[in-house]
């Protein structure tokens, strides 16, 4: 997916957060990013992710390493989808920021 080696020295340049994650659907995508602090925001959208469940086990993770939610809200997703993001987003701790495509 994302080219992990050239985060690291975009990491290494720069100041300015990075969220990364739109086409990761599993939390082992990103192991290495949430490991060595590589990015800032997981970003992920909860009906490409597998859900609610699999995105808050995400967060969790993420949180350990003091990384922050970022949903990713695409177009194609129906308000249902989009209210179990709003839903996450309260529900977790870390939570970093809401993307909306309307």
């Amino acid at each position: 997916a994302e080219n992990q080696e050239a985060l690291r020295l975009v990491r290494r340049s720069t100041t300015t957060p990075l969220a990364v994650g739109e086409v990761f659907n599993t939390v082992y995508d990103y192991q290495t990013l949430v490991t060595e602090q590589l990015i800032d925001y997981v970003r992920s959208a909860v009906t490409h992710f597998g859900g609610v469940t699999p995105l808050r086990k995400l967060f969790d993770f993420a949180a350990q390493y003091q990384i922050k939610s970022a949903i990713h809200g695409p177009e194609d997703i129906s308000p249902v989808g989009m209210a179990a993001a709003v839903h996450l987003d309260l529900a977790v701790h870390n939570f970093g920021i809401q993307e909306y495509s309307g």
